[in-house]
Order: structure tokens, then sequence, then C-alpha cells
């Protein structure tokens, strides 16, 4: 069996993840944190729109007071006028979830199209074809302007990353 998908569901995922750490250099840990948030309603929508996905009344209830829970958390600062981030990276940022929202819808229809796949084996070569691809494209976010990370600066980085991952805490 081919897997058709999987190649815009990879893209999907790297393009959302390469934009979400360009975009999020230029953020606070609030936005941060509410913002992916909006991942669930926005799924239901692409969900909806390519797959023809019907929900029901509890999921859009879920999906309802999540975004009112948004709401609710910014509020207090569009109220007090108070500049949140810059709106620019803010909505780049909101954007980079989209992506990642239609590689999910792109997986469901290939797990519908074929249920034999193992859904274990699609996403260890999902995950390591997302590796390949960020490390390719993560020099993005040393372009002037887009990131706030140095080219130069970007293996230290990556093997402090890797430190991390394997559970060693680097200096």
């Amino acid at each position: 069996h081919s897997f058709p998908t999987g190649r815009f569901s990879v893209l999907g995922d790297v393009v959302g993840f390469v934009f979400g750490i360009m975009c999020a250099v230029h953020m606070s840990g609030f936005l941060l944190t509410l913002l992916p948030q909006a991942m669930i309603p926005i799924s239901m929508f692409v969900n909806f729109i390519l797959l023809k996905a019907r929900f029901s009344l509890g999921q859009f209830g879920g999906a309802g007071v999540l975004v009112v829970g948004l709401v609710i958390s910014l509020l207090p600062a569009i109220l007090a006028n108070t500049k949140i981030d810059s709106p620019f990276w803010s909505f780049l940022y909101f954007l980079s979830i989209w992506p990642n929202a239609v590689s999910f819808a792109l997986k469901e229809k290939a797990f519908t199209k074929m249920p034999s796949l193992d859904i274990f084996i699609v996403n260890t070569f999902g995950s390591l074809f997302q590796l390949i691809f960020s490390l390719v494209l993560l020099p993005v976010v040393s372009i002037p302007g887009l990131g706030k990370v140095p080219f130069d600066k970007l293996p230290g980085f990556i093997a402090e990353a890797s430190q991390c991952f394997i559970g060693i805490t680097p200096q």
C-alpha cells in the first residue's frame, strides 16, 4: 500500500513547526501557552472542510468552552489596552497552527482509506521525515528579521536540545 497523503502531512507538520519556532522567539510565554489551544477548533474546521466530518453537540461544546476560555484569558489585556506582543508575530504564530491541522486531517484520510496502516509505523516514519526536514529548514530561524538565533549558534542549540532529549541538563 502507498501512503499518498504522507508527503503532504509531513510537510504540514514541518512548516507548522518551523514557522512556530520562527514566531515564538518574538512572543511572550502568555500567548505561547494560549494560542496552541486553538488547535482543537481549527482541526475541527479543517476536518469539516477536507473530510466532511460531522461533530456531536458535546464536541462542539468542548471546542466552544476552549474558545471562550481563550477569549476570557485575553480579555483583561484587551480591555486594558495592553500591548500583547507583536500582533504580526502573534498572527503568524496562529497561522502556523493551520498546516498541522491540515496534516492531521490528511493522516485521518489515509487511515480511513487504508485501515490496515499501522499507526506506530506511520508515526515513526512521519517523525523521522519531520526530523530530517526540520533540520534542513531550521536555518530559516537565523534569517535576520525572522528569527533571533544566529546561524553560528544553531549547532550549539541542537546539541543542547539533544542533551535535553536524552535527559542530560546542559550547562
